[in-house]
């Protein structure tokens, strides 16, 4: 019987053994913590304990690793590099708004791609991207035509993963460019009556406040996030305020009790109000398109009524443990998602961590004007939730912003009165535009103070801290830690006891420093450590190239930085990878040459003033125009400019980094002639960089008589049949060849030729289309490392 569940529902099974094992872990941690398990017994419990635990969290994993496999369709479509016609019949889930016009979810459907046909479960989705004058109602089933096209996964470290997003979603793949054929069957009332009243709000608030104005309304209160700016989205976020861009649960809870009292002096009863109010708050979040956050609100606003209805006393944690089940229910890939721990660890922070600085600092002990307290408690439970959520904010968004604990000061109130602004502006605005118009003048203003107070904060000194990516141990650690301070605040509290009254006691007083100093201590404990070991990383930038080496010294350098076939690599690719390895500064950008498949990137992060120490050219006579306008970027920068030739070297540490070419002053023909080789040197271990080095360069570099000998070999020109010759390759010898191209390039990189020469002499290769991005760690003397695997 257990089996059978587990093979038919495999991600609840894994998220069941892994709660199962969460609470056996914590079971241990309390029954030590209190003492309850007597001394000759405590070693058996925490072994009985600890061993359940593990099996749990094992057995759970590699059940939702089952749940996330591959299905045929995906398999399918993995071998497409651009997508592939198909027609889609499925059933409307929902539909929403994107900048490019309507999406429609679909479920249980039907696929015919290429004489294929495929059968979704009722689990899998499909998200069809269609025109805005698509006509569909959720609840019908509906004839797409269009291009079926995976969503992205993340190929280097810190990019967005689009496809474990959807995944948590159950969407498993795309219809772009959708055509609607034919549509049949009922329409759901319910959804069509919320989306048409969706739809109308979202643009009677355009039509009052103005199109950025009227997308930041209608993102905090609609949770329409369809025209929404992206620059003040960024600003946002870079300050710690981009939750407020979301629908907030508080609010939600708000509205639901202000229901259920409004019922309650009209004379309902307890019962029947707490229903209305439940089914309001419900049909708002269902609205809203059910956010984790709207869901989570609801959830346990509708525990909280429950509870008094049933004249129980209502406890957050398991309102909360309550609103977790049920979304994972649903949805258990949400667990690994950054809303969902976001949310979940904002509540349970404010409902531990804070309770327990918030009670040990009002020991007896003295008086406090009322005005301070309050302060002080909004300070000591921003400071509380952010001790709550650090891990995940350092895990998904890599930066902390210190001076949002204060923005949040300020930001968090004036949410009410966007909140009540905005409702009276729609409810207003149904009887003339001038009063809605009116009424969300306040809105208007709060939004052009939260402006101003941003880039006020963005000016200040350390305005962004990049801790990059914690260690999965190190979160454990933390997060032991910080729970073991609050069972021992928590403990202080209650052996103070009225016997204490009155009597000072040491440490009392002292919550927001003394929290303020474990804020600082867990953002240095977490901080990412790449830049202080030796390594290589060659990113996965599509058709280009992009290599970021640590000297192990602290020391960073880029060379090159560039793709033809990604348009925005610095924003989407670069930026991201470095503050995900806690890097906020390039010490050293190294330029092979001016192609721009090697130079787009680097150019996109100076025009957006990221950090650079200096920028290294090419000595080289009669720069092309790509080389000119690098040059003059870096000035109006202030990036410095030096040049590099042919026997210039760098060394830092156990790394040193050889220049072999091109010669000084050296003359070309192509610009790949003069592009810049590097060999990079670690003890007895050897790396060498040839750019897009083509054959003229090729005889040049031979006719030098360098020392080309390497362990690794960085190929030349994206894996080019006219270079890495035979004779390069003897001289060269290396054990690994890494080639950095783009799938399904129109170059045919790499080509069929180069493979076999390479294999011709048993050299292992790597290739960043097939495993993502590649790490060469010298010092281990190990073959390279694949981010997707080989």
């Amino acid at each position: 019987m257990l089996g059978e569940l587990c093979a038919r529902y495999p991600q609840q099974a894994g998220l069941i053994w892994l709660c199962a094992g969460g609470a056996a872990m914590a079971g241990t941690g309390l029954r030590a913590a209190a003492g309850v398990v007597e001394k000759k017994r405590f070693f058996i419990w925490t072994a009985v304990f600890l061993a359940c635990a593990g099996f749990s969290f094992v057995s759970g994993f590699l059940l939702l690793s089952d749940a996330d496999r591959v299905t045929e369709l995906e398999s399918e479509l993995e071998k497409m590099t651009r997508g592939c016609a198909g027609l889609v019949e499925g059933r409307v889930a929902a539909v929403r708004n994107s900048n490019g016009g309507r999406q429609l979810i679909l479920d249980h459907c039907f696929v015919r791609m290429e004489g294929k046909d495929f059968e979704l479960s009722g689990d899998g989705r499909i998200l069809a991207d269609c025109g805005w004058d698509t006509a569909a109602e959720p609840g019908e089933r509906v004839r797409i035509r269009g291009k079926l096209q995976l969503p992205r996964s993340a190929r280097n470290p810190g990019e967005f993963d689009f496809r474990a997003y959807y995944r948590a979603q159950r969407i498993l793949c795309f219809l772009r460019e959708g055509k609607l054929e034919g549509k049949s069957g009922q329409k759901n009332v319910a959804s069509a009556f919320l989306l048409h009243l969706r739809e109308r709000l979202s643009g009677s608030l355009k039509e009052m406040a103005g199109e950025e104005d009227g997308a930041l309304f209608c993102s905090m209160l609609l949770g329409d996030k369809s025209g929404q700016d992206q620059e003040v989205r960024s600003l946002y976020q870079q300050n710690g305020i981009a939750h407020i861009l979301a629908i907030s649960g508080l609010h939600i809870s708000l509205a639901g009790a202000g229901v259920w009292a409004l019922l309650r002096k009209a004379g309902a009863g307890y019962w029947s109000a707490g229903a209305s109010g439940f089914l309001f708050v419900a049909a708002y979040g269902w609205m809203t398109g059910g956010s984790v956050s709207a869901v989570r609100a609801a959830s346990m606003y509708g525990v909280q009524l429950l509870s008094g209805c049933l004249g129980r006393t209502y406890d957050t944690q398991t309102a909360l443990s309550a609103a977790a089940l049920g979304i994972l229910w649903q949805e258990p890939l949400q667990l690994f998602q950054s809303g969902f721990q976001l949310s979940f660890l904002s509540v349970l922070s404010a409902g531990t961590i804070f309770l327990a600085l918030r009670n040990w600092d009002r020991l007896p002990g003295g008086r406090t004007g009322k005005i301070f307290i309050g302060v002080k408690d909004a300070l000591l439970l921003s400071i509380s939730v952010q001790l709550g959520t650090l891990p995940a904010l350092c895990s998904h968004f890599f930066i902390w912003p210190p001076y949002g604990l204060l923005l949040n000061l300020a930001v968090i109130p004036l949410m009410t009165v966007v909140f009540l602004s905005g409702f009276a502006g729609i409810f207003w605005g149904l009887v003339t535009n001038a009063a809605g118009s009116f009424l969300l003048g306040a809105g208007r203003w709060v939004f052009g103070f939260y402006q101003r107070l941003c880039l006020a904060a963005g000016e200040l000194p350390g305005a962004v801290q990049v801790p990059g990516i914690p260690e999965l141990w190190k979160i454990i650690v933390y997060y032991v830690v910080l729970s073991l301070i609050c069972c021992a605040l928590r403990t202080a509290v209650r052996k103070s006891g009225p016997q204490r009254c009155g009597r000072k006691i040491p440490g009392a007083r002292i919550a927001v420093p003394a929290a303020v100093v474990l804020l600082a201590a867990g953002l240095f404990w977490l901080r990412a450590d790449s830049a202080s070991w030796a390594h290589l990383d060659i990113l996965d930038v599509g058709q280009g190239d992009g290599l970021m080496l640590y000297t192990g010294e602290g020391t960073v350098f880029m060379i090159d930085g560039g793709s033809s076939s990604r348009k925005n690599l610095g924003e989407e690719c670069l930026v991201p990878y470095l503050q995900s390895q806690g890097v906020s500064r390039i010490d050293c950008a190294v330029v092979s040459h001016g192609d721009e498949d090697h130079i787009s990137g680097l150019r996109q992060l100076m025009e957006e003033g990221f950090p650079i120490g200096e920028l290294v050219l090419p000595d080289i006579l009669h720069p092309d125009e790509n080389y000119r306008q690098l040059e003059e970027a870096a000035k109006r920068s202030g990036v410095p400019v030096r040049l590099l030739k042919a026997g210039d070297c760098w060394k830092g540490g156990e790394t040193e980094i050889r220049c072999l070419h091109p010669p000084d002053r050296f003359s070309w023909t192509e610009t790949n002639s003069y592009s810049t080789v590097l060999k990079i040197i670690s003890g007895d271990f050897r790396i060498l960089l040839t750019g897009d080095l083509d054959q003229a360069g090729e005889d040049a570099l031979l006719r030098s008589g360098a020392d080309l000998s390497c362990n690794v070999l960085k190929v030349a020109h994206h894996g080019s049949r006219f270079s890495t010759s035979v004779k390069f390759l003897e001289l060269a010898d290396p054990q690994y060849a890494v080639i950095s191209a783009g799938e399904g390039n129109s170059y045919g990189h790499p080509h069929r030729e180069l493979i076999k020469r390479l294999e011709g002499r048993g050299i292992r290769i790597f290739q960043t289309l097939q495993s993502g991005m590649v790490r060469i760690v010298p010092g281990k003397n190990a073959p390279p490392e694949g981010y997707l695997g080989e």
